[in-house]
């Protein structure tokens, strides 16, 4: 594992594809995204077994660690007040996905669409369907390490539009206060949680190595 690596945004000229170098951009978009979009299927359909891990046995073992009924989430209503909060703290970038609306367009237009966005995502929130136009992304092929011509050395990088991002804020926002609210969450889940860090859990691992040392002596 690396850190602090810095990739560079190259675009492809050439792509290896079936054992020729091809130079014709058009194929090469088409080739990369039958290649993307297979990816996904395989996995889904349990074809492309990436963690090399029986998916019969991954359910067993989840059905047995927890064992308790959880409470079926319901996704609440958001309101203007708690909308403003959401689009607040969003970065005011100039990068868009396919509508090219950038959240930099977004939060200067706020005080103006914020309450048309709060009915459609509330919407959407009721009746369980997102909204076409919120699932579309421009999948960009970043070279990594290796071979420039191997389509498999790319790093994908998916650009969602703002309105998506907003979304998946929303609902983030909501499936977290309900693994926090069922106390779903294991103690031992340091990373991504609010006021834990990975520094925690390397200081409980080190204590626990100390105790167990001076236990020996003793």
């Amino acid at each position: 594992m690396t850190f602090g690596t810095t990739y560079v945004h190259e675009e492809l000229q050439t792509l290896m594809i079936d054992g020729k170098l091809i130079k014709d951009c058009q194929i090469i978009s088409n080739s990369l995204n039958d290649c993307f979009i297979s990816t996904a299927v395989r996995v889904n359909d349990g074809k492309l077994n990436i963690w090399n891990l029986d998916i019969n046995h991954r359910m067993e073992y989840l059905q047995q660690t927890f064992k308790k009924h959880f409470l079926s989430i319901k996704f609440k209503y958001t309101s203007i007040k708690k909308f403003k909060k959401i689009i607040a703290p969003l970065k005011p970038s100039n990068s868009n996905g396919y509508n090219e609306i950038s959240t930099k367009i977004v939060k200067a237009c706020a005080q103006f669409i914020i309450s048309l966005l709060t009915y459609i995502y509330n919407q959407s929130l009721s009746t369980g369907i997102l909204l076409s136009c919120l699932k579309y992304s421009v999948v960009k092929p970043i070279f990594q390490i290796g071979n420039k011509n191997d389509m498999s050395d790319c790093r994908r990088i998916s650009l969602l539009t703002s309105l998506s991002k907003i979304f998946e804020k929303l609902i983030y926002t909501r499936i977290f206060q309900h693994l926090i609210h069922n106390n779903i969450l294991v103690d031992e889940q340091y990373g991504f949680r609010t006021n834990s860090s990975t520094v925690q859990a390397t200081h409980k691992l080190l204590n626990a190595l100390f105790n167990a040392v001076n236990n020996k002596k003793k």
